[in-house]
Parts: structure tokens; sequence; C-alpha cells
């Protein structure tokens, strides 16, 4: 039987849905640095858009000036970059893993890397042979192997350098209270939360007192819900966050698209001309689904109903990406489409045929 790890695989997280503008990465060992704070967002972000905030969209930006079609708004490195559920990814190439680091014992590595983060490694290295007690369960860790994701952003916490972006982290949207008790929050606690607090090694943390299980099933959420879909060098889908991206805001018609460069950078960049004091939007899903589609994956990932003009619109602004033909009509040589007026009905928009 597989552990749980590998079982969650197949649970409902919905990841924002990217298009990837080369795939240089997939045939080299691209090292990236988190830490270079002046670096993580772009000069033009500042200078066009601003954060601001309401009640049923949380966080959102706004342009503060007029923008033009094809102007970058945002070029941004991803604060972390995580195995999709299910994958056991060398923590340094990101290739499958075959191996564990061989000082702290649980970073997993391909056969071809050594080493990873240097800081990660002697901080988990000092509390996994620390004489202290309890006594550190490391095999439960490597059977749990999803664990080492959270610890990769409790990590965060432990270096000075990089505290204040865990804490920016935990202001994403996890939605908590909306997850509580569902199948993904009870396979997060099988698969990676009840081993991780087994395992003792939260005990050695400097955040120990806050790792509960609501606070870690917090971090889970931020991941399922804010993180963007990469690809790994194997061109199977990774998981990357980004703290700016992340306060962008949905619409099925958006007004800027995003794309990952070799780095696994995130570029946002205007499809058209934007208004000053305008929402900045992109796409969480695929544009070519329909209206059906598009609201599902909104709701089992994002947890929002989308009323967006094209979610409300039967022809989905005249695009009739979810309209039927109307066999009747064709059959008499006339144009007739079926539109989906509610849940039950479909109405033909010429002869009023219904399904």
């Amino acid at each position: 039987m597989q552990p749980p790890a590998l079982q969650a695989k197949s649970q409902s997280v919905k990841y924002n849905r990217i298009f990837h503008c080369d795939r240089l990465h997939a045939n080299g060992r691209t090292q990236i640095n988190y830490t270079e704070p002046s670096r993580m967002m772009a000069d033009q972000f500042v200078e066009k858009c601003t954060v601001c905030k309401s009640e049923s969209l949380g966080r959102y930006v706004k342009s503060v000036a007029a923008i033009e079609a094809g102007e970058t708004l945002l070029l941004e490195k991803p604060l972390l970059i995580l195995p999709a559920s299910g994958d056991k990814r060398c923590t340094n190439c990101f290739r499958f893993a075959q191996q564990y680091c061989g000082k702290c014992l649980i970073s997993p590595l391909c056969l071809e890397c050594e080493r990873h983060s240097e800081f990660d490694c002697k901080t988990l290295s000092d509390v996994i042979t620390s004489k202290q007690q309890p006594e550190i369960q490391v095999e439960l860790l490597k059977k749990y192997f999803a664990t080492y994701n959270i610890l990769k952003c409790l990590l965060l916490y432990e270096n000075p350098e990089t505290r204040d972006y865990f804490e920016k982290m935990l202001q994403m949207e996890s939605h908590l209270d909306k997850r509580r008790n569902t199948a993904v929050w009870k396979d997060h606690s099988r698969a990676v939360i009840q081993p991780l607090i087994k395992s003792n090694i939260v005990k050695r943390l400097q955040l120990a007192t806050r790792c509960n299980e609501e606070f870690l099933q917090h971090i889970c959420g931020i991941w399922d819900v804010n993180s963007y879909e990469i690809r790994a060098p194997d061109s199977e889908g990774m998981r990357a966050l980004y703290l700016n991206a992340s306060m962008l805001a949905h619409n099925c018609i958006p007004n800027a698209n995003q794309a990952i460069d070799d780095q696994y950078r995130i570029k946002i960049y205007a499809n058209r001309d934007i208004d000053k004091d305008e929402m900045v939007t992109i796409s969480y899903t695929n544009v070519l689904m329909g209206t059906d589609d598009r609201r599902s994956f909104l709701r089992e990932g994002k947890y929002f109903h989308c009323v967006c003009a094209r979610c409300e619109d039967p022809t989905e602004l005249e695009s009739h990406m979810s309209t039927l033909i109307c066999n009747k009509c064709a059959t008499n040589k006339e144009e007739g489409f079926i539109l989906k007026i509610d849940p039950k009905t479909w109405k033909c928009s010429n002869c009023q045929h219904c399904l």
C-alpha cells in the first residue's frame, strides 16, 4: 500500500494555470536565490500598481496610471518552489529524488546532487542530531516525505533574512473555514500535519508554540489556493509561490497575462490597454474552458463563485465556448444556438427548443 503522501496526489487541489514561455530549464539545473528582496518585485509594479483590499475580494491590485498593452507590470522570483502533491523531488534541482542528504538526513536529493541550501541543511542537522529529548523521528519524516514541504516553509522563519517573507506569506488567503473537515483537509492532516507533529521536529523550531494543526493547515491552504503551477525539469508539474503575483484578482476576461521564464520568474504583462484606477486581473483557469468547467475549477480550488461578465452571459460574450448547435435549426438550414438558461435548462435562441 502506498504511503499517504503518495495517495494524496489524487486530492482535489487546483493550482493557478499558467503559460510557460520556454522550457530552457527542462534540461538544466537551475538554482534559485530566493533571498534577494531588492529584486523580488519589478520597478514597474511599484510605479504602476497599488495593493487594495475589500471585504469581497480580499487583497487585489489596481493600476495607479495608464498601462499600455504589452507592458510588463511585474517580474518576480518565487518565494519557494515545492513538488506537486505526492511527488518527492530533489530540493536542489527539482528532479525526482532517490536519496536523502547525508548531513541533515531528511532533505530529498537526486543521485547527482550532494548539497542543498546551506542554512536549511545546518538548521535541520543541528535539530536532528541534538541530544535533546524527545528524539526526532527521522524515519517517520522520510515515510511521509510531504512533510518536508511544510518544513521548507517553516525554515523561512528560522532564517532572519527570510523571516519577513514568511510573515507576508501568512497574510495570504487560505480559506481555512471553507476547507475545514473536507477531504483535502483530512488528507493534509493524515499525510503531512500529524506526521510532522508526531516526529517532534516542530518542537525544536522557533515557531514551536504556533505549530498546531490549525496553523499548519493554514500554511497548506495558502499553498493550495495561491500557488502557481510550473514545470519541473521533466515537464511534470510543480508549485511556486509568488508574494506579489498572488495578490492579483481573477477574471475570465483578464486584462493581464502571466508567463514563467527559465529561472522560474513570473512575468505579468498587460494584454490590452489598462486605464488608471482599473483592477489588474489574470485568469486562474484556462480561458478556453467553458463556463461550467471554469466555475467548477474556481469553486473547488479557489473557493469562490465567479460572477464576471463572461460567466454571467449565456453566450460567454459571443465567444460561444459552451454553446451547442441546434440540430432542429440545422436541419432547416437555420442558425440556432442552444444556450444554458439555468442549471437545468438549455434552450435554442432561434426555435426555442429545450434540452
